[in-house]
């Protein structure tokens, strides 16, 4: 019984002692160690563990967060110090913490959190990147990429369709490679799943319908056309495909309408055969290659009037001279006739 009197009697010497100094820190102390590192002043060798919350810092707050590691300091902290710091062999350092007098939380590679570089979060759940108060969910000073070609960027990026052999999100972007195309580098695709506007000067400048449809300038949200166009185009060429041509006007088979039809319907409806009056256009548009067509149709009608009128100009011809030749004769003949008279009456 003395015995153990004694051993716990040493042993709780030697606690308290500790403790003592572990309170002066002078001299270091060591756990695990007989020759404490004198820069310190508690060293220990070997596993540590905390029950609870560990503080650390230059200011005690008495408010228990979560288990763990507390760093605190001052809410008026008089320096861009960081609260927890990172060295890697005294050649670079970085840290994290708050800004000085701010609620922003920073983690940088710099040696003070005064600078602009690094990535910033503030108590709204903000998130700068080298911007130290964003406000937007997330702010970015500099370029964006993605590392690789087929990476994509967009939203709801679950929702996808397959073209080419390829996810594309309904609702992002990629640069990817086409397969029919593969050596002449990646191409941008980009989706809108009901479709796309393009704004310029604070106005709707361009639109693509989810059915394909485009419109530019000031178009109706209900376009009916492949392409719409409020304005005027300027092209150098336009190349209009066309199924059928007015190549049928010469056709034996067809019926070209005399003139005198013609006229009677000009008279009646006020423009020409086949030909949109002026309402119907101005009601429902004008079709270029229709009416291309249609003023095709007219030239060859014309084409064919024109020919009719040679052959009937012709045949006047032909017929007026041998008319001219039987008058001649004619005329040949009574010179005859009176040289005969003359001749008979000298006798």
């Amino acid at each position: 019984m003395k015995k153990f009197c004694l051993t716990y009697g040493l042993l709780l010497g030697s606690v308290l002692s500790l403790s003592v100094q572990a309170q002066n820190l002078n001299p270091p102390v060591g756990i695990g160690t007989t020759t404490p590192n004198p820069d310190f002043s508690l060293h220990v060798v070997g596993k540590s563990r905390f029950d609870g919350t560990a503080h650390f810092g230059d200011w005690y707050d008495p408010s228990v967060y979560g288990k763990g590691i507390q760093i605190s300091r001052p809410p008026d902290q008089g320096d861009n110090q960081f609260h927890l710091s990172f060295i890697r062999a005294g050649i670079s350092v970085a840290g994290i913490g708050f800004l000085r007098n701010s609620s922003v939380l920073a983690i940088q590679n710099t040696g003070d959190n005064a600078q602009t570089n690094g990535i910033f979060l503030d108590s709204e759940g903000r998130t700068g990147i080298g911007v130290r108060n964003p406000d937007q969910k997330l702010l970015v000073a500099g370029n964006i990429a993605v590392a690789n070609v087929g990476d994509k960027i967009g939203v709801g990026m679950h929702d996808q369709m397959v073209y080419d052999g390829q996810n594309q999100p309904h609702y992002g972007m990629q640069w990817t490679l086409d397969s029919w195309a593969a050596n002449e580098g990646p191409t941008y695709w980009l989706s809108g799943y009901g479709g796309m506007k393009f704004f310029t000067g604070g106005a709707p400048q361009m639109a693509i319908t989810r059915n394909g449809n485009v419109g530019i300038g000031n178009i109706a949200r209900s376009n009916p056309y492949k392409l719409a166009v409020e304005g005027t185009i300027a092209a150098r060429r336009v190349k209009v495909t066309q199924e059928t041509w007015a190549d049928f006007v010469f056709d034996s088979s067809y019926v070209l309408p005399s003139l005198k039809e013609v006229e009677h319907f000009t008279k009646l409806k006020g423009h020409l055969p086949g030909i949109p009056a002026a309402t119907e256009i101005a009601e429902q548009g004008l079709d270029l290659g229709d009416m291309q067509l249609r003023h095709m149709q007219k030239i060859e009608e014309l084409t064919l009037y024109l020919i009719q009128q040679q052959q009937q100009l012709e045949t006047q011809q032909t017929k007026m001279t041998a008319q001219e030749d039987l008058i001649i004769r004619l005329q040949q003949q009574l010179k005859d006739q009176e040289k005969r008279l003359q001749a008979l009456e000298k006798k």
